[in-house]
């Protein structure tokens, strides 16, 4: 093993080469880049990539050869970088779990990649990010550093003032569908190296094990893989480019401002006559009469109802656009017939350039001021009403046509339903599988949730009146909960959830701006993980300091709701240190698996 400091030394060089990667495609968006696989093969790149992944929930979970990132050592991150330089690394075929789809019955495949593929993809992405982030359209926002779901609904509420329609897109099995030959070409427009594409071709290629049975992948990247986020967004930035370009052209061809409104203007120039009078030498102010302040005093009421700008204008024709993953919604300033045109265009777009079809029952155009639309789990709409607000000695007035976010209380209620915190009709009952819980992590989990929910939906325009119905909802749940548990009344534990420390207000006030959006830089993340880690760093066993043969030891989890899950030897230890992974040599680590040090004290060996 590496000593600490060599390593630490070693992990910047390549944090160095990667931000040279990203710094040459950030100057020129055209670059070409070669000379990728041997960056792949590099140890020092495979180890940081391990690093990342290292404590990642699903770390534990096989594949298809029954392996888990247990057991990963040096020896194995050699074995591997070896294979890749002689090109006999090949991915093995993913296995395939169905988990629940959104509210729905249906449900979404995912594929779980083996332990060493999922070390080998992350490399992979270290690289390909470092080309394409900066590549990629501002108005993308899935699965990007510094970017959310957050981050979307606040370029729609800052910029989509005025959109009348709004075209809901809904692609068939986007991840599915993708065609590996058209993905390559667009990858091959920037990467040079056919080592590098070949690697690519054997990992979209790989197959996919259903029923003990494989069957080899023509189309698709496979949901749940590290790379197919990625490969996703590469693909559909196609279809960003092609509607900015859509959008540019609808800019020329039609005039970049509205013109102005007649009425605004009228009424405007009635309240300058009351207010001045003329003269010989010219216009002077004067002093108006009681009946010419009332008179201004209802014209300028008036005044503040209208827009200054004719929203009407046939000339002044935009379209926006936001996309998060496959999730995507385009805003059409512009008359019914106009907007069908381009859902029309992005129709023809995606099935001759991506081969990817709409869904015809989901892919709809809805009056953006009259109908809701579904979004990233709000419900938006261009709100009609005006607005006069002030903030010190400026004031600011809002003349409807303004984007409004919702909380959609109708699924909120529906999914605690589903997961049995209410009634169908919003009434909160017991949490039966929480029952057996202690008190403080009966009350901690429903704080997850209320905490989860608010942080979620702290800039909807209704989260006053929302959020009190939910926290209801959750208090009485909680409430019903530990009367079951305790066979008591339900006055009785709602005193208590008080002193339990459950996370309800009274009151709600939330600012509609206070988007939880941080801009961050990708590889200052990455050099934060080489600072702290000290993983593959270790030069003896933590067990016996014996300097051979070492290994990591995982752990699914140390804690759970902040209780300890056990108080066996070897995660007490894990958890004092405050580690999922210590570095053990082969035979103690076959000894911490036969529960060899099981009931056994800490004072075995002394922690640093």
């Amino acid at each position: 093993m590496k000593e600490r400091g060599g390593y630490h030394r070693m992990g910047q060089s390549i944090l160095l080469r990667l931000e040279s990667l990203k710094k040459r495609n950030c100057e020129n968006k055209e670059a070409v880049n070669k000379d990728l696989y041997r960056l792949l093969c590099n140890k020092q790149l495979l180890t940081l990539a391990y690093n990342l992944i290292k404590s990642k929930p699903g770390n534990m979970t096989p594949g298809t050869d029954k392996l888990t990132l247990d057991k990963m050592s040096e020896r194995l991150i050699d074995k591997t970088s070896r294979q890749l330089r002689d090109q006999t690394f090949k991915f093995k075929p993913v296995r395939r779990v169905f988990i629940p789809k959104g509210n729905s019955k249906d449900i979404r495949p995912l594929g779980v990649p083996s332990s060493r593929d999922k070390v080998v993809q992350k490399a992979m992405l270290l690289i390909m990010d470092n080309i394409y982030e900066t590549t990629f359209s501002t108005h993308s926002h899935g699965f990007r550093p510094g970017r959310s779901c957050h981050s979307a609904l606040k370029e729609i509420r800052s910029e989509w003032s005025g959109i009348k329609w709004a075209i809901e897109g809904d692609i068939k099995g986007c991840y599915d569908n993708v065609n590996h030959q058209i993905l390559i070409n667009i990858l091959r427009e920037k990467i040079k190296d056919e080592r590098f594409i070949q690697l690519l071709w054997k990992l979209l290629r790989a197959g996919i094990e259903v029923n003990r049975t494989i069957e080899r992948s023509k189309i698709g990247t496979p949901q749940g893989g590290i790379l197919s986020p990625l490969l996703a967004n590469i693909y559909l930035n196609e279809f960003d480019k092609f509607v900015s370009n859509l959008s540019q052209k609808i800019g020329l061809t039609y005039n970049k401002t509205r013109r102005d409104n007649p009425e605004y203007h009228k009424i405007r120039g009635k309240i300058y006559r009351l207010r001045t009078k003329r003269t010989v030498s010219g216009t002077v102010n004067v002093q108006p009469s009681k009946s010419d302040l009332k008179q201004i005093q209802i014209l300028s009421k008036t005044q503040r109802t209208l827009p200054s700008k004719d929203p009407f204008d046939p000339q002044y024709r935009k379209i926006l656009f936001i996309r998060y993953a496959d999730d995507w919604i385009v805003g059409v300033i512009g008359g019914h017939e106009f907007a069908q045109g381009i859902k029309e265009q992005i129709q023809t777009f995606l099935k001759e350039q991506l081969e990817l079809t709409l869904s015809p029952e989901k892919t709809k155009i809805t009056p953006f001021s009259s109908k809701k639309v579904t979004f990233l789990g709000y419900k938006l709409q261009i709100s009609a009403r005006s607005s006069y607000s002030s903030s010190g000695r400026h004031k600011k007035r809002t003349v409807g046509w303004q984007p409004k976010l919702y909380i959609p209380m109708d699924k909120i209620v529906r999914k605690l339903s589903e997961k049995n915190f209410c009634t169908k009709t919003g009434t909160g009952i017991k949490k039966k599988g929480w029952i057996l819980y202690p008190d403080k992590i009966i009350v901690q989990r429903y704080n997850y949730v209320i905490r989860g929910l608010r942080n979620y939906y702290a800039p909807a325009d209704n989260f006053g009146t929302s959020m009190n119905r939910i926290e209801y909802i959750l208090k009485y749940s909680c409430v019903h909960t530990l009367a079951a548990k305790h066979r008591t009344q339900i006055s009785t534990q709602l005193e208590r959830t008080e002193e339990l420390g459950l996370d309800t207000m009274k009151s709600h006030k939330n600012n509609i701006w206070d988007f939880k959006t941080k801009p961050v830089q990708y590889n200052q993340l990455l050099s934060s993980y080489v600072k702290r880690t000290q993983l593959l760093s270790a030069s003896e066993c933590t067990i016996c300091q014996s300097k051979e043969n070492l290994e990591m030891h995982h752990v699914k989890a140390l804690r759970k709701d902040g209780a300890l899950l056990s108080d066996k030897y070897m995660i007490a230890l894990m958890q004092r240190m405050n580690r999922k992974q210590i570095c053990v040599c082969r035979t103690c680590h076959m000894d911490i698996h036969y529960g060899k040090y099981d009931g056994n004290s800490l004072s075995i060996i002394e922690l640093e």
